[in-house]
């Protein structure tokens, strides 16, 4: 911790040289495709040792996290911009408690989504392209939802190289989501390890050499169509109706009935009581601490043959009672593509468990967290289609729960089976249950598609969490298990 006559000498050099001492960088120049997220570095150098304090001040939310400067070496802050709306956006920053002090931060650009080249071989090979931006390996982001705006992204082998530990780990997020990737002239052990992140049956990472027509590959891999996973709308469908909402209303009400009614047990003091069980009520309702209460859900989504899974959630906390409140949010372990609510102040760090939300909500209040993401994934249960027989079946260790099979715009309870355990589908396991994550199974399925649905386990932090995994069966292969 730098002294108070050191804190200050440093923040009038922060404040006389500010362009040269700090810097703030969008995502892509500030190019975005949606308004709903990017990413904003804060890079700064100084000749003290210093923790600088840095806000990102908006209508509704305030984004804090803390610069840690040694001296003389560069530190940088990746904050992530969920709001979309930095034109009533303020960064400041305070250097060990000193005084705020404003910066300037560059404003959105909308438009299409570029092809981003990163490296000498990307850049050499296709820096005529239309469309295309050249940016350095150090301008990458470190937020995976950054890469949302970009429709392709072709990098040299030798750029994964220069990749810090938190860029390689955004980047290989952006795989796992079935970003479109073309790696040059890549290492074997590069290229395997990029395509071990890959989902989507991995039809949008591609590797070449320099000696092919990179244009003509790049062009291919354009063409290539990835379906969206659900939004935060289709999602909030597969959460509980707000219930407890409407018991808590009719708590009041309630509660308000039975104090009327005992104060006004005298025909003489019907006024007086009603004005009586009106202010108690309210005054209940004000002093109240309830707590909050939580929804998770997610989809994710994978093929059989793919060793990881995508997935889109929503967190949503609903205020049961007045006063602050601290929300660690399971959501936030991601890059958060909206944040929604009011009166809140994300802490934002790099290690993804010290991220959290104070919330100062009044009462009924609501706020959400829409994330995605990827996981490993190894498929429990797999499915095949041999002429008009439909089998199922778990090659893993353990049982498996209730799950659902999916085959020419039917579905099918499948029962828990035991490792190794095979069920073959009939008639009479065709279910007609008409539930909101059926219904998702079958917007996200083809009539020709064999697709499992199978519930997930999720670490618990509320009362409604739940979580599913759809793959798409697109191995050949006999099952290994046994009638």
């Amino acid at each position: 911790m730098a002294s108070p006559f050191s804190a200050a000498v440093l923040l009038a050099l922060l404040a006389i040289q500010g362009e040269q001492l700090i810097q703030t960088d969008l995502a892509w120049d500030g190019a975005v495709s949606t308004p709903a997220f990017t990413e904003l570095a804060v890079r700064a150098t100084a000749g003290l040792d210093a923790n600088v304090v840095l806000e990102l001040v908006g209508p509704s939310m305030v984004v804090a996290t803390n610069l840690q400067l040694h001296n003389g070496e560069p530190a940088v802050a990746r904050m992530p911009v969920v709001s979309g709306d930095l034109d009533n956006t303020v960064l400041r920053y305070s250097v060990d408690g000193a005084p705020w002090q404003e910066l300037d931060v560059d404003r959105l650009k909308h438009g299409p989504g570029k092809i981003v080249l990163v490296g000498e071989s990307a850049t050499d090979a296709l820096s005529g392209v239309p469309g295309t931006t050249v940016v350095s390996a150090k301008e990458l982001p470190g937020l995976s939802g950054a890469y949302s705006h970009v429709a392709a992204l072709a990098l040299g082998g030798e750029a994964l190289g220069r990749l810090t530990e938190v860029q390689l780990r955004a980047f290989l997020e952006h795989v796992g989501l079935c970003g479109r990737v073309l790696l040059i002239d890549p290492s074997a052990q590069v290229a395997e390890l990029v395509s071990q992140r890959a989902a989507c049956g991995r039809r949008n990472f591609v590797t070449t050499s320099g000696e092919e027509d990179i244009a003509a590959v790049l062009d291919m891999l354009m063409s290539h169509r990835t379906d969206r996973l659900p939004d935060e709308t289709a999602l909030a469908r597969l959460l509980d109706s707000r219930s407890s909402d409407i018991r808590l209303i009719a708590f009041y009400l309630g509660g308000f009935l039975v104090i009327f009614a005992v104060l006004t047990a005298s025909p003489r003091a019907r006024g007086t009581g009603l004005l009586f069980s009106v202010l108690l009520t309210v005054l209940a309702g004000f002093f109240w601490d309830g707590g909050n209460r939580h929804a998770f859900i997610a989809w994710a989504e994978t093929t059989s043959t793919d060793s990881v899974a995508r997935y889109a959630s929503l967190e949503r906390a609903s205020a049961a009672g007045r006063g602050e409140q601290e929300l660690r949010l399971q959501s936030l372990a991601r890059s958060p593509m909206q944040v929604a609510g009011d009166a809140l102040l994300l802490h934002w760090s790099e290690a993804s468990s010290e991220r959290y939300i104070d919330w100062s909500a009044p009462l009924l209040q609501e706020m959400h967290v829409f994330s995605m993401g990827s996981f490993p994934v190894e498929p429990r249960l797999r499915a095949s289609a041999d002429g008009g027989e439909v089998i199922v079946c778990n090659q893993s260790d353990g049982h498996t729960p209730p799950s659902y099979l999916r085959w020419q715009d039917r579905n099918y309870a499948v029962p828990a089976l035991r490792p190794g355990e095979r069920w073959a589908m009939d008639e009479s396991s065709i279910t007609f249950e008409a539930s909101a994550h059926l219904k998702m199974l079958a917007q996200r399925t083809s009539y020709r598609e064999l697709a499992l649905l199978h519930p997930l386990g999720v670490p618990s932090n509320g009362s409604d969490q739940r979580a599913w995994l759809m793959t798409i069966e697109t191995a050949v292969e006999a099952l290994p298990c046994h009638a």
